[in-house]
């Protein structure tokens, strides 16, 4: 099986054809990010609501099929290029600066460009512990790359153990030089995700926004990390 998207082909492996469902899942998370990345609207925020903005970035969210997506705003203080190697080469070393993940591993490379990741993170506000297992795809256009993820279920997928096993209808990143400042990039992440247990999605989703934020904090904590040491070296 070979996997065509946004102009770029990758063969699948021999030996990892068990994942092509998977494979076929993801590619379709993938094409609905990026078709929201893509809407004439989407600059603006038309049709967007506000969630939360602090001196961080901001929150907008707006209703899909899968129910609410979330979308965070803001500006990292290192380059693209140093940013891109560590979000995906690097996703096990997530727990090390995120207080919201607390183990983060890669279960396949499928190629180059796609993987299976599985990660948990602990309570977070009135939400208790959660852990996901998903596809990420990631593609470059015009200097602009773009990530998704997607829940799917696949061979080696761990049990969800004393989580509760959340789904990630929708999710995804776009991250772009800063046209200002090569030094810098704009990062844009969206999530739709589907939470289960037993606490209310009106619930979750009222809090959706302050939770972005300290994520958007936390990266550019981070980003700040990733620069010094790349100008040490």
């Amino acid at each position: 099986m070979s996997v065509e998207l946004l102009d770029v082909r990758e063969q699948i492996p021999d030996h990892l054809k068990e994942y092509e469902e998977a494979v076929s899942k993801g590619v379709s998370g993938f094409h609905e990010m990026f078709s929201l990345f893509q809407d004439p609207g989407f600059e603006a925020r038309t049709g967007w609501k506000k969630e939360a903005e602090n001196h961080c970035g901001s929150v907008y969210s707006r209703q899909i099929k899968h129910g609410k997506v979330f979308c965070a705003k803001f500006v990292v203080d290192v380059d693209l290029e140093t940013l891109m190697h560590d979000n995906w080469k690097q996703p096990e070393k997530m727990p090390e600066w995120n207080t919201h993940v607390e183990f983060c591993n890669v279960l396949v490379h499928i190629t180059e460009n796609i993987n299976i990741v599985h990660y948990g993170n602990g309570p977070v506000l009135m939400v208790s512990g959660r852990d996901f297992v998903s596809m990420r795809i990631k593609r470059e256009v015009d200097g602009v790359v773009y990530t998704s993820g997607k829940s799917v279920d696949a061979p080696g997928v761990p049990k969800p153990g004393d989580r509760v096993r959340a789904h990630i209808n929708l999710g995804g990143g776009k991250f772009r030089k800063h046209p200002e400042d090569d030094e810098k990039t704009i990062v844009e992440i969206m999530h739709c995700i589907d939470f289960r247990g037993m606490v209310p999605k009106s619930v979750i989703y009222s809090v959706m926004g302050k939770m972005m934020l300290k994520d958007i904090e936390e990266h550019q904590i981070h980003a700040k990390d990733l620069k010094s040491k790349k100008n040490s070296n």
